[in-house]
């Protein structure tokens, strides 16, 4: 149990994160921007999923997409599932091809919250034929996905730096 204390420190760290930001992310009007609101949970996501492995990349989407869910306005599971699927593909790219950075987390955190909104738009307005999506799009889901990546980056620098702490007061590398 002694040597597990940092990273039990830090994963009880981000979860304590995500609970904050989920409410951040669900008070009324805190984070409105022109009737639309952010997920900066999302962008926690793809945080820890940059800095952290597979695994706990994965396990920490997976709860940060149920996080989504319980006040979101898609199915329920739907941002579990993606965000699972989608933290497993961050943590591969990153630590097969890429270097963890600010950067990196910026680009991801607007393309997962991007692709979550396109692929319910796609469902809720294309295939239906209604008109209109287009100027969905524009209007609430690009600046959305916007406004959750900038989350991104002061988030990246404390994970980061969690990370690193419980790696160096810590033997083991999980």
């Amino acid at each position: 149990m002694h040597l597990y204390r940092w990273y039990i420190l830090k994963y009880g760290s981000y979860a304590l994160a995500a609970m904050v930001l989920f409410h951040l992310q669900t008070a009324s009007g805190l984070l409105d921007i022109g009737g639309g609101y952010p997920m900066p949970v999302i962008a926690l996501a793809v945080t820890v999923a940059v800095c952290e492995r597979e695994l706990p990349g994965a396990l920490f989407s997976c709860f940060c997409g149920f996080l989504c869910d319980l006040f979101g306005y898609a199915p329920m599971g739907y941002y579990m599932l993606l965000l699972t699927l989608l933290g497993v593909v961050i943590a591969l790219a990153t630590h097969n091809l890429l270097h963890p950075s600010w950067w990196v987390c910026l680009l991801g955190s607007f393309g997962v919250s991007l692709l979550c909104r396109l692929i319910l738009l796609l469902f809720r307005f294309s295939i239906h034929g209604i008109p209109g999506s287009l100027w969905v799009l524009l209007r609430f889901d690009l600046p959305l996905a916007l406004y959750t990546a900038a989350f991104s980056v002061p988030l990246f620098y404390w994970v980061q730096h969690l990370h690193r702490l419980a790696q160096e007061r810590s033997a083991t590398r999980l």
